[in-house]
């Protein structure tokens, strides 16, 4: 009977989602869930593995992405249009991500934030999102929080110097 319940106990974790790291730096993992669903909260964990307290912003991550079905580039339908702006210090204090010594958050990261393409998905079951982006202090102050940014260094914060390299399988 103990062999049974064992036994069903790990098909039942064999089905769940693997994670992998998708960023450089060994101070601090992103982990994402693989496979990606399309219609899911795409969150990540982040994990600090060092003494440091990082700022990260979630929309500070800048490069180029695009779309591979059966390795061919899909084109894009449409594009982005606007801009977002942090217009005041609740905006910054709202927007970045503070990730204390040794701690583990979940939350939601632009892997490429400057990205402004739009794919019609819906026609792909699956498909596969490269990635290749970067984080540093120009690009998490690119939409404002200059001043906020750099009175957390002087209070001894970091501000995230790092990047990402992916491919991201998904499906629907």
């Amino acid at each position: 009977m103990k062999k049974i319940v064992l036994l069903l106990i790990n098909l039942l974790f064999l089905n769940c989602i693997s994670q992998i790291k998708i960023n450089k730096s060994e101070d601090v993992d992103i982990l994402i869930n693989l496979p990606q669903k399309l219609d899911a909260n795409r969150e990540v964990i982040l994990r600090n593995n060092v003494k440091k307290t990082f700022i990260i912003d979630p929309l500070g991550f800048h490069g180029k992405s695009f779309i591979l079905v059966n390795n061919e580039v899909i084109e894009p339908i449409n594009y982005v249009r606007g801009h977002y702006e942090r217009l005041d210090l609740e905006m910054c204090k709202t927007d970045f991500i503070l990730l204390k010594p040794y701690e583990t958050k979940k939350v939601f990261i632009n892997f490429v934030s400057n990205d402004k393409k739009i794919y019609d998905y819906s026609k792909y079951p699956q498909f596969i999102r490269v990635v290749k982006s970067h984080h540093s202090y120009d690009t998490a102050t690119s939409l404002g929080c200059r001043a906020y940014l750099d009175n957390l260094e002087k209070m001894g914060y970091k501000i995230l110097s790092d990047s990402i390299s992916a491919k991201i399988p998904y499906i629907k």
